[in-house]
């Protein structure tokens, strides 16, 4: 009996020891499902943002592009996107986010990520604009340009576009006002009457304006004595005026070549001072003539008007021998006739030359010489024009200084468009009894003067040439 009251209460010992166990287990799984529920929510990290990268919201028709979308922050639990376009048939976005423009139009696509979301509209054309390849003209310039013209004459333009390899190298002329200058589509501008007017040169998109004043050429002018005599202390008003009467260069100017005989004022009146003879140069901006002036202390009274003490009797008139081309621009008629009738030499110095004209060479002192000689650097030489291809009085001699000149004479032909050469001993002192335009070169110009001996060289080299590749040829046949 007691034996089996031991068994008893030993396995009631057991089985209370085995609840106790099974009740310890289930107390620490549960203490441990609820670490990691409380561990779970402590952990867990949200979407905040999306970051779109570089995408390109206009596409063409056909084109594709992969989007490359960022989550944020990047240890988010949920990484997980999906895509969406608003219109399909526009462009379709698949699930790794690569868009296919599908036809023309608009259309939004919008990227998400949880409650977090971001949109972009997109175009879609079906036309691809071509590349701007045109280069702009930036500047137009003009060589040796003046903005000067006398009524009736003509200068041509010579324009250059900037920069040279622009794509629209065209050029057109306009006038502001035709009635004063008229300009051709290939830039020769004719004066047409005095004022002053702009001339528009065009090129692409750029235009340059360029002023230009219209005068009306100074044919002469006139003064009311040629000659004067005086007694030293008295004066004279010498009265000019510029022929045409409408000459845009209406102010005239007075200098006396010899202030110690007579001064001159600038409303020309004259003074004499002390024996002997001077020379008045009357002039405008454009030509000038001389009034002679004798100053004699035993001049007679009676025969002297008695206004300004001036003389009427035949008096030889004097010139001078040796002027200045600033000074005299023009030597007029009256003048060439001085040297032709005494067989006297003018000396005209300029600047880097001399010109003298025997008053024996002179054949027709009607034909006003221009002093001015203008020497320009070309290509192919040194370039001149003589008496602005007017015809000369006769022979002049041309003494060139303080230039480097060539070996080489040649004269212009405008009827024939060429030069022709001139035969001279010394290059620098030329005489010339033809006007135009002549340039010095170095070597001679090509295409001028062919012998007729080149020629036949030429011709008997060729048929050499012919007759050896005969010969071999025929050598060849033979064999």
């Amino acid at each position: 009996m007691k034996k089996r009251k031991r068994e008893i209460i030993l396995c009631f010992i057991i089985i209370v020891l085995i609840l106790c166990i099974n009740i310890n287990i289930v107390l620490v799984a549960y203490a441990s499902e609820q670490t990691n529920i409380f561990n779970s929510e402590e952990l867990s990290v949200p979407v905040e943002e999306l970051d779109l990268g570089d995408y390109r919201r206009e596409m063409i028709v056909g084109e594709t592009q992969l989007l490359n979308i960022t989550v944020i922050p990047i240890e988010a639990d949920d990484q997980t996107l999906s895509y969406a376009s608003s219109d399909l048939e526009v462009a379709r976005v698949n699930g790794i986010g690569r868009i296919s423009a599908m036809a023309e139009g608009s259309t939004t696509i919008t990227v998400s990520c949880g409650d977090i979301s971001e949109s972009f509209n997109l175009e879609v054309s079906s036309i691809t604009e071509e590349p701007d390849t045109t280069i702009a003209v930036t500047d137009i310039e003009l060589q040796d340009f003046n903005d000067e013209l006398h009524v009736g004459e003509t200068i041509t333009l010579s324009p250059t576009v900037f920069p040279i390899d622009a794509t629209d190298q065209s050029i057109t002329y306009k006038s502001s006002d035709a009635a004063i200058a008229t300009i051709s589509p290939s830039g020769i501008i004719e004066g047409i009457s005095s004022g002053k007017v702009t001339i528009y040169i065009s090129a692409g998109d750029y235009t340059k304006e360029v002023p230009l004043n219209v005068k009306v050429k100074t044919s002469g002018i006139k003064v009311n004595r040629d000659y004067i005599l005086l007694k030293p202390g008295k004066v004279f008003t010498l009265e000019s005026r510029v022929v045409p009467s409408n000459a845009s260069a209406k102010i005239i100017k007075y200098k006396s070549l010899d202030t110690q005989i007579a001064t001159v004022s600038k409303n020309g009146l004259i003074e004499a001072i002390d024996n002997g003879y001077t020379s008045i140069i009357v002039s405008n901006d454009e030509i000038s003539t001389v009034v002679t002036v004798i100053v004699d202390q035993h001049a007679q009274a009676e025969n002297v008007p008695v206004d300004n003490d001036s003389s009427q009797e035949a008096i030889k008139i004097v010139y001078p021998h040796k002027v200045g081309a600033d000074e005299f621009e023009y030597i007029n008629e009256n003048m060439l006739k001085y040297f032709y009738e005494n067989e006297e030499y003018l000396t005209i110095e300029g600047d880097k030359y001399t010109i003298k004209i025997n008053g024996s060479d002179i054949v027709n002192y009607s034909n006003e010489f221009y002093t001015m000689i203008d020497f320009k650097e070309e290509p192919e030489g040194i370039s001149f024009e003589l008496n602005q291809r007017k015809n000369l009085c006769g022979t002049i001699n041309l003494i060139i200084h303080d230039i480097e000149l060539g070996n080489h004479l040649y004269l212009y032909n405008d009827a024939k468009d060429k030069y022709y050469l001139i035969q001279t001993k010394d290059i620098s002192r030329l005489t010339l009894d033809t006007p135009g335009k002549y340039i010095i070169t170095m070597d001679k110009l090509t295409g001028f003067n062919i012998r007729l001996w080149v020629v036949i060289c030429v011709f008997i080299i060729f048929i050499g040439l012919v007759t050896v590749y005969i010969v071999v040829k025929k050598r060849h046949w033979f064999w």
